[in-house]
């Protein structure tokens, strides 16, 4: 008879745990046996260096390492390190400038910096202090101070690198091509904030210590947010000529100069007005300059341009809406060669300068010794025409036939009976202007009256030659109403009939060419 074995449970052995467990006890416990053993012999150094003085181990400033060290030596390390020029990183968002710390004005206290890490572990913060040095690092922050002034001075330099401008809307012209540009916000630098900052105690030593300045930063807003009105504008004009009118005062004559429409439209651009309020079609300076400099070489000898002058034309014909500008040719000075027989009043009448001008122009020359073969300067002829031109009105006076003529846009308006100055005082011939308006004018050295006068040229300095009614002597005796257009009666002026001269003194502003022709 068979008997079931009983069955038996197997049990799990511990033998290798309990054969460990005394070894990892005596290893945790020579652990904390080692640790404290550091601790101690660094606490132990950190006592040593508290009670000579020195920095605590760990201690550092604007990461300059000064544990160990005595004031004297942390001082000039700091100072060294102060030297090597550490940067600053100024910041607003990604962009970055890097700038010394002297640009913004700051300067380091290197003494009271080390008294500062000296004193680590030494005051109200203890104990916590020293063990916080001595396992993980204490910094301190520099004693740092700021020169305000200098400080604004280097913002001041450095807003041009700094600053977005807010952009206005505008226009681009490529060709013949209009585009409208949108406008844009900018970003502008707050000096007085971040100076404020920078003041505040402790405040240039916490941005050094960190080395990056988050610079404050102020939105600005474009003036002007729309130009389609400025392109419709500018639309008007591309794909159009510029018509140039180089008028000569002296001849009358006008030469004309077309400018391509390409090359007109490389001239403009867009533009803020005075105010500042709107955007506004203009015309560049370089491009109509070196057209015009191109140019004037074909007007022929002793004449010129003065460019500034006829640029300045261009650009305001374009603003008042015109394709075509008036520029005004000059008269270049010149030299004359005495012939025989020459007198300085004859060479004066020649040219058409009174003889005043002309020994100015020659201050070694002696009027009343001329020889045959002297050279004599001749002054540019618009020293007789100072006002701006008044086009298409000019008024012509001949001597020899006692008439004048008065022109409006080329075409006669009128044809009067004149008279003109004696021998003794002769009315000079040449091109001047009407400079002024009198109603009623005195001659003392004559005692007449001059009505509607208005001046012409100055014949000798204080006393002007002009054109006026028919005079009186003493003022009630009406003189010389028979010479007109018969002999030649006055000491220097035009003299015209009373209604004549009135109508004229209406109609001629200050700056009408006066032609008077031998």
């Amino acid at each position: 008879m068979q008997h079931a074995m009983p069955r038996t449970r197997k049990r799990k052995s511990h033998t290798g745990l309990a054969s460990a467990l005394p070894w990892l006890i005596v290893g945790v416990e020579m652990g904390l046996v080692i640790v404290m053993l550091v601790a101690a012999i660094m606490g132990f150094g950190a006592v040593m260096f508290y009670s000579t003085g020195r920095v605590l181990p760990g201690v550092s400033s604007f990461g300059v390492s000064l544990g160990t060290l005595n004031v004297d030596d942390a001082a000039e390390k700091l100072r060294t390190a102060w030297m090597d020029g550490q940067p600053l990183v100024m910041r607003d968002g990604a962009r970055t400038w890097r700038v010394s710390p002297q640009e913004l004005g700051l300067q380091l206290d290197a003494v009271e910096t080390a008294l500062r890490a000296q004193r680590v572990g030494r005051g109200n913060d203890g104990l916590g202090a020293a063990l916080g040095s001595v396992f993980g690092g204490y910094e301190v922050n520099p004693a740092i101070t700021i020169d305000l002034a200098q400080a604004r001075a280097g913002l001041e330099s450095l807003v041009g690198q700094i600053n977005i401008p807010a952009q206005n809307a505008t226009i681009r012209i490529a060709g013949a091509e209009v585009e409208h540009v949108d406008a844009f916000p900018g970003r502008e630098l707050d000096i007085e904030r971040l100076l404020s900052d920078m003041a505040l105690p402790e405040g240039a030593g916490v941005t050094f210590a960190e080395g990056v300045l988050d610079l404050p930063m102020i939105d600005t807003q474009p003036q002007i947010t729309d130009a389609h009105a400025l392109m419709a504008e500018a639309q008007r004009f591309v794909g159009q000529a510029f018509r140039v009118h180089a008028y000569d005062p002296f001849t009358d004559q006008k030469v004309v100069w077309t400018v391509d429409p390409d090359t007109f439209a490389s001239w403009l651009a867009a533009d803020l007005s005075d105010d500042g309020r709107q955007v506004i079609l203009s015309l560049g300076h370089d491009g109509p300059a070196a057209y015009l400099e191109s140019m004037k070489g074909t007007l022929g000898a002793g004449r010129t341009l003065e460019i500034e002058e006829s640029v300045g034309a261009m650009q305001a014909a374009l603003a008042a809406g015109q394709l075509d500008a008036l520029v005004r040719v000059r008269s270049l000075p010149t030299q004359y060669t005495v012939q025989h027989g020459d007198t300085f009043m004859a060479i004066a009448r020649q040219f058409g300068i009174p003889a005043v001008f002309l020994t100015e122009a020659n201050p070694g020359v002696d009027p009343s010794n001329l020889h045959a073969g002297d050279v004599v300067n001749i002054p540019s002829r618009d020293i007789m025409l100072p006002l701006p031109i008044v086009p298409d009105k000019r008024i012509v006076i001949d001597i020899g036939d006692l008439r004048m003529y008065v022109y409006e846009k080329g075409e006669l308006l009128k044809n009067w009976g004149t008279s003109t100055g004696i021998d003794s005082s002769p009315t000079l011939p040449g091109v001047f202007q009407i400079r002024t308006h009198e109603e009623l004018a005195y001659a003392s050295s004559w005692d007449l009256w001059m009505p509607h006068f208005m001046g012409v040229y100055e014949a000798a300095p204080g006393f002007m030659n002009g054109i006026h009614g028919l005079p009186k002597r003493g003022g009630h005796t009406l003189v010389w109403r028979d010479a007109l257009g018969s002999y030649r009666t006055s000491y220097g002026c035009i003299i015209l009939g009373l209604e004549e001269a009135e109508w004229l003194f209406n109609w001629a502003q200050e700056g009408v060419i006066v032609e008077i022709r031998d």
